[in-house]
């Protein structure tokens, strides 16, 4: 089976996106580089859940994969909606006091994605998730960053 190799191209891809950590603060920095590890656990058992065996499958299948490694995080409710109490919970969590207005700040670009039944039971490839994850990846690297 190829987990292993797919677990490593998705970590070299989140590495790629350090390189937009260049000036941002280390402490957040590691904070987030915490974060992502915690939710990289998740990436194998979601594989395995969603019953993807082929690389063209995980491919085809990332949002999913996303979207089931953010349900673990109880990030996204059962039903597939962000659960944004849970969310605020967890940024007041998850970020130092001297984060949390710039994580505020970043999370409500997000907002628009609250509330939104996304769940769609032809959407082999829950490609209707892919905004709400390209928001969630741009804030993790706009977090930190200066200026």
């Amino acid at each position: 089976m190829e987990l292993g190799s797919w677990s490593l191209k998705i970590s070299f891809l989140l590495v790629l996106q350090f390189v937009g950590f260049a000036r941002s603060d280390d402490a957040c920095r590691d904070m987030v580089v915490g974060l992502m590890e915690v939710q990289m656990k998740n990436i194998v058992p979601c594989i395995k859940e969603l019953n993807l065996n082929s690389g063209k499958e995980r491919s085809d299948s990332y949002n999913c994969i996303m979207k089931c490694m953010l349900t673990k995080a109880g990030q996204l409710s059962p039903a597939g909606e962000i659960t944004v109490l849970q969310s605020i919970i967890s940024l007041l969590e998850m970020f130092p006091n001297q984060y949390i207005e710039k994580a505020f700040t970043e999370v409500q670009k997000c907002q628009e994605f609250a509330g939104q039944n996304m769940m769609d039971p032809n959407d082999k490839h829950c490609v209707k998730y892919a905004p709400l994850l390209k928001c969630g990846v741009e804030f993790m690297l706009n977090v930190c960053r200066e200026g």
